[in-house]
């Protein structure tokens, strides 16, 4: 047997170890069809070994094989032609992957695999950076310096993985005794470097893996920071927030996060960070505030929106009330209530035109109420759930006061009225009071999680809640309004204040049922009082016209009434033909996303449906139906379909 011929058995039986299939007479390994994945695009180029690094200096660094495109596509081509693989160094060999051209070199011709390059990076370096999972395990089964220096900022190969966003690698570095608390020249630890690249998943496995999420650069910047800067998407900014990071705390020039966001136009976090809680009073080394930086640099309307959330105002006695977050609470609940009643008082007290005249008052000043005081933040934010709440109310006493003496005789329509209007508000305090089944979790469950979800490389957008730090069960999803995951979520509805989950459902449906029974008993009522009450004319316009001329607050609350019945009959019909169908309503607008609700050739497909009767049987889970009886399905626990159809058989009783 040939030299080659040995080395290429040893290879074979290498590869089988470390897990992975040989085939032809060179393996090339790549990930997802990719050759290189993430790599920077400026400043690519080819030295004359085929190797090379670039560095962007500053806030972010990055150090990679400077292949291009064209050439990238030759390389993996000519990995497949022995005598060309056959002639890369061992340089090129960790960068494409060639694990048996890597052994060839440290086997055969004795390569030092620990010797750095003449751009001082070494080879576990370049394997690192471009995924070559293979390669690596090669390399430190074969004593590469698993934390070793390279490079023109002394960076470790797990620096260079951070920065690339490659999570297995990353894993399988710190598995094999990388540190990530080590520096490079610039000061960064792993930790910063995923954060000013934006990788939340390597963010929260680092934290979990024991690195300081206040851990600051030579200028005193956290991870936080750096997000804040250079990540112009919200998902890092929660990660960290969830990992307890310090919203508020100051860089050695005194500047935060939200200073940072600011600096750099970063919209979407200021918001995270402003509905977060972070203080927008705060002062740098200039004397300057968030909102003072967005003013100075133009903009208007991160400027605005600080003005806005955080209640600052020229005029300070007016700034000392927008302040008062309770006091802008209770007055948007009121601007509601404020506004019905004078619009049943004016109509009732002035003639048309000067009815016309005192509304516009009435509708200016409400206006200049919510302007005012309005809360950016829409989970904090109650004017919709006030609206709801004060319509109900005075419709509630419209039917008391003004419509029921006049039908007193209906006796089965006013029981009717006002027995489904007590059912009504009974369901709708169940509904938003209820736990709609937030997911609950601790700091301890938190980090077991991420780690075991990460080194599973299960780290994906559809399992795992970046916000809350935790793997989400099946049907699950964030609210952002309320900041949590929800078990079995259908919606986030406004006019109940709360989610629809697993646990308030069927509060909100009776809700919505009673609710459509009670407006339809008050326009009957409303109907007989005004023929009643008001001379019969011939026409459908002049009667109506005599009906708001001599009765307008009886008038104008039907017709009120029957604008909101509208809306809730649609979609009191709409979640009956998807409780029908075992669908959440996120289910049935989001079907094609996930992966449970499609089959093998992406159809859709309803792993949870058994039928109309039992998924309406499922639905008003332990009743008992025909000597059956359902066994609940807890839909904060349960993760893959099988599990769902074992908790929700039938049993015979």
């Amino acid at each position: 047997m040939s030299k080659l011929d040995d080395v290429k058995h040893k290879v074979e039986s290498l590869s089988t170890f470390l897990g992975f299939a040989t085939g032809g007479d060179d393996v090339e390994l790549e990930r997802d069809g990719l050759l290189y994945q993430g790599l920077p695009t400026e400043d690519h180029r080819d030295d004359h070994n085929g190797h090379g690094h670039s560095h962007a200096h500053g806030g972010g660094h990055n150090e990679t094989d400077m292949h291009t495109p064209d050439t990238l596509e030759n390389d993996e081509d000519d990995g497949h032609n022995p005598s060309v693989a056959m002639d890369v160094d061992i340089v090129m060999a960790c960068q494409r992957g060639l694990l048996q051209r890597v052994a060839h070199l440290v086997e055969t011709e004795g390569v030092d695999i620990n010797t750095p390059d003449q751009e001082d990076v070494t080879v576990l370096h370049w394997a690192a950076i471009n995924n070559r999972l293979a390669v690596v395990k090669y390399l430190l089964l074969k004593g590469a310096i698993v934390d070793a220096l390279g490079g023109h900022l002394q960076s470790t190969a797990l620096h260079w993985a951070v920065r690339q966003g490659h999570l297995e690698m990353c894993v399988m570095l710190m598995s094999q005794g990388a540190d990530p608390s080590i520096r490079d020249n610039q000061g960064y630890n792993a930790l910063l470097l995923a954060a000013q690249f934006g990788h939340s998943s390597l963010c929260a496995y680092l934290v979990a893996k024991g690195v300081d999420i206040h851990s600051t650069d030579p200028d005193g910047r956290t991870s936080l920071m750096w997000a804040a800067y250079r990540v112009f998407t919200a998902d890092t900014i929660r990660t960290l927030l969830a990992l307890k990071a310090d919203i508020d705390r100051q860089d050695n020039t005194r500047n935060t996060a939200l200073h940072w966001a600011c600096f750099n136009g970063n919209s979407a976090t200021v918001r995270e960070l402003v509905n977060s809680g972070a203080r927008v009073d705060l002062r740098n080394d200039k004397n300057q505030t968030p909102l003072e930086l967005c003013v100075g640099r133009g903009n208007d309307l991160m400027a605005r929106f600080l003005r806005t959330s955080s209640g600052i105002d020229s005029r300070p006695w007016l700034q000392k009330l927008l302040q008062n977050k309770r006091l802008r609470t209770r007055v948007l609940w009121s601007v509601p209530l404020i506004f019905l009643v004078m619009f049943g008082w004016c109509t009732h007290t002035f003639a048309m035109p000067y009815t016309l005249i005192a509304l516009a008052c009435v509708w200016a000043f409400c206006g200049m109420l919510i302007k005012t005081f309005w809360i950016a933040d829409g989970g904090k934010n109650p004017f919709t759930l006030a609206l709801f709440v004060h319509s109900a109310l005075i419709l509630g006493v419209v039917g008391l006061v003004l419509l029921w003496p006049a039908n007193s005789e209906r006796i089965v329509v006013s029981l009717t009225f006002f027995g489904t209007f007590a059912l009504m508000v009974q369901n709708f305090y169940k509904a938003w009071k209820t736990d709609p089944g937030f997911i609950k979790t601790t700091p301890e469950k938190q980090r077991r999680t991420i780690i075991e979800m990460v080194e599973k490389n299960a780290m994906d957008g559809g399992r795992f809640c970046h916000t809350c730090l935790l793997k989400k069960p099946l049907r699950s999803k964030h609210c952002s309004m309320c900041g949590k995951c929800v078990a079995k979520f259908d919606h986030h509805c406004p006019f109940v204040g709360n989610c629809i989950g697993s646990q308030n459902h069927v509060y909100f449906m009776h809700y919505l049922l009673f609710l459509s029974i009670t407006g339809s008993c008050f326009i009957d009522m409303a109907l007989h009082y005004l023929r009643t009450m008001v001379e019969q004319v011939d026409g459908y316009l002049n009667q109506f016209l005599t009906y708001v001329e001599h009765e307008p607050v009886a008038t104008g609350s039907m017709m009120y009434a029957g604008l909101q019945i509208s809306w809730v009959v649609a979609l009191y019909l709409s979640q009956t033909y998807q409780v029908g169908a075992n669908l959440t309503t996120n289910e049935r607008v989001l079907w094609r996303r996930l992966p449970y609700l499609r089959n093998e050739r992406g159809k859709y497909s309803n792993a949870f449906s058994r039928g109309v009767f039992l998924n309406f049987v499922d639905f008003y889970n332990g009743m008992h139906f025909w000597r059956k009886q359902v066994q609940h399905a807890d839909w904060t626990t349960i993760t893959e379909v099988h599990e769902s159809a074992e908790m929700g058989e039938f049993e015979m009783a």
